[in-house]
This record gives structure tokens, C-alpha cells and sequence, in this order.
């Protein structure tokens, strides 16, 4: 068991690298050519344009156990979140000057308030975001089941515990709860810990997250391992926030924008068609950025070549000016653009 464990473990690890980017350093400001990246395409509406379906990219999971034994917190947590979220949106100079002082936390208040409208930042519960989640997972080949979602936050607390966990990858997922960080609930106290992307699946495996936010695909996995006996620990979902933070970009001449083409699923497909024969870097190649674009070149019949890469990778790239075409995510899409303005 403790194998099997293992192994899938470190297969989950191989699956993340989704929100994960690289502060700007002090790169030499005479190197490159220093145009910038050039968003030509969100993932998210091109996703949308041939599935019909939203673009789940992440939500928060809780440990089936609490999800059993507190439901009422877990109830009053996806509550709070939902406004956190919505306070996002709505005052985000209020939200970015207390995420700035999150520890572990990396982005500055100017980047978060220039890149927050193109991170996709909403609120959908396990029961709105189902039908959503459910198409991304089959699309993309993952785990599918019926009883990931917590859809049914009503039973009898039996809870003796009062402290509990929660988790979140810098970026997004932390925007996203920002507002509510460092709060404690009625009949219980909270830690709250940003943590790199790379340790999502062995918080969840071991247990020791009780509430984290997670990549869907992840989430789902372990999910599935718990139910073929191979994981110890059972997630379900409670919610979903993050609904696209990539974007086809690029610094090269020759592509044309999505808002080129026709609207629809035809218009899609042609903007796609236009990569046959090209060679795309992505981040999280075995994650879903990568799995996604794969499918979507897929659809549109293209022969395109995707190479996976980290999100620093291609940062560098980009500021050091080195002709690149790449999946990338905000807010690191931002965060280039903004030191590269600064060095002209």
C-alpha cells in the first residue's frame, strides 16, 4: 500500500505547475528585444467556444472525514469564501493591500491590481460548477466520479476537533481567499498557509491539509485513488474559484488573434488551425494547461507540436526577448510586461 501511495504521489506531482511563476528580478534591461507578451487568446474562451463548457481550473477541497463530521464549518467556510471572492473583484485595492502582506505570498499590489480582471477570479459551489468540472475531467482524460462534489453540506456535526488547516498555492488561489485570510470561524480556529503548487499533492495525500485549494484534476485523482483503496485520505470538492489564468501568448510576428475569426465553435477551430506545423511551449504540460490546449488543437484537427515547460522558463524567455510562443498564466503575463515597460 505504502508503494502504491508513493507512486501516486509522485505522479501528482508531475500534474501541477499551473499558478506557480517566478518573481522579476533585475534582469540586464539592454538584453532582448524587450516588445513584451502579446495575449492573442484566452484558453479560458477558446475552451468555451468548442466545449460549450466554463474552464475550471481550480476550487477548494476539503478532507472527506470533515466534510462528514463538521459540515456546518464546512458550510460557513464556502460561505466566506464566496464573499472573499467577491470582495476581490469588487475592491481590489483593498484585497491586493492585505494580500500583499500575506507570508509566503509573493505578488505586489501594483501587478495584482493591473492583472486581477484576466485571472478569472469566481465563485460556483460543487453543485453549480458540476457539469463544468465533469467535462474538463473527461476531456482532458482524468478521473471522473459523481461523488466528488460536496454537494450536500446538511448532516449532523459529530466534530470534536477545533483547529483545522487550509492550504493555497501562491497566485490565484490565495487572490481568491485574500480577503478572509488569517479569520477564524465560530466553533473553530484556522491556520492558513501558502504553499508552493509542487506540494499540493503530498499535503493531500499524507491528510495533513484539511481544507486546500487544488488544481481539479488533482483533486479528482486523489479522490479516485481513495476509492480503489490506493490513497488513504478522501478530497471532495466545495467549491470552484479559479476559471482561467491562461493565455496563448507570444512575442513573434504572424499569428492572428482569436477576435480575428468568426464567433462560435467554426471561429475556434480556425484560429487554432493556424498553429499546424508549429511547435507551442506550455506550462504544466501534464497538468491541465497542457492536457487542455492538447485537446483543443485536437479538435481543430492541427498538428502542433506542445513542449512543456516551467512558467520561469518561459518568463526569461520573454524578458530576455528570445522569440517564444507559449501557454502562459497571469499573473506572471503581467508581471513581464510591467518590469519590461519599466526597463525602456
Amino acid at each position: 500500500m505504502k508503494k502504491t501511495i508513493l507512486a501516486i504521489t509522485i505522479a501528482l506531482a508531475l500534474v501541477l505547475s499551473v499558478f506557480a511563476f517566478t518573481a522579476c528580478g533585475d534582469e540586464d534591461p539592454d538584453s532582448g528585444d524587450k516588445d513584451g507578451v502579446t495575449v492573442f487568446a484566452s484558453v479560458s474562451d477558446v475552451y468555451r467556444d468548442i466545449t460549450g463548457h466554463d474552464f475550471p481550473m481550480a476550487g477548494l477541497f476539503v478532507r472527506g472525514d470533515i466534510l462528514e463530521t463538521d459540515p456546518d464549518l464546512v458550510e460557513e467556510i464556502d460561505s466566506r469564501v464566496e464573499t472573499s471572492v467577491k470582495n476581490f473583484n469588487d475592491d481590489i485595492n483593498a484585497v491586493s493591500a492585505k494580500a500583499e502582506t500575506i507570508e509566503g505570498f509573493s505578488l505586489k499590489a501594483g501587478v495584482i491590481k493591473k492583472a486581477y480582471q484576466k485571472m478569472n477570479v469566481r465563485y460556483k459551489d460543487a453543485s453549480a460548477s458540476e457539469s463544468d468540472v465533469t467535462a474538463l475531467l473527461e476531456n482532458i482524460g482524468a478521473a471522473v466520479s459523481d461523488d466528488l462534489f460536496a454537494v450536500d453540506l446538511t448532516g449532523e456535526a459529530t466534530a470534536t476537533e477545533t483547529e483545522y488547516s487550509l492550504y493555497a498555492p501562491d497566485g490565484a488561489p490565495v487572490l481568491a481567499l485574500a480577503d478572509m485570510w488569517g479569520e477564524d470561524f465560530e466553533k473553530a480556529d484556522m491556520t492558513y498557509t501558502v504553499t508552493a503548487e509542487t506540494n499540493v499533492a503530498q499535503l493531500m495525500s499524507s491528510g495533513e491539509a484539511d481544507f486546500i485549494v487544488a488544481p481539479i484534476n488533482v483533486g479528482a485523482q486523489m479522490h479516485a485513488g481513495y476509492k480503489a483503496g490506493n490513497m488513504k485520505h478522501d478530497y471532495k470538492l466545495v467549491n470552484v474559484t479559479s476559471w482561467g489564468v491562461v493565455y496563448f501568448t507570444t512575442n513573434e510576428d504572424g499569428y492572428k488573434a482569436r477576435s480575428e475569426y468568426a464567433d462560435g465553435v467554426d471561429g475556434a477551430k480556425e484560429f487554432l488551425a493556424q498553429f499546424d506545423g508549429d511547435t507551442v511551449s506550455t506550462i504544466g504540460l501534464a497538468a491541465i494547461p497542457g492536457k487542455t490546449v492538447q485537446y483543443l488543437f485536437e479538435q481543430a484537427d492541427a498538428d502542433v507540436t506542445v513542449n512543456g515547460s516551467d512558467a520561469s522558463t518561459i518568463q526569461q524567455a520573454y524578458i530576455k526577448g528570445d522569440a517564444t510562443t507559449a501557454i502562459f498564466a497571469e499573473p506572471a503575463i503581467t508581471a513581464v510586461n510591467t518590469q519590461l515597460a519599466a526597463a525602456k
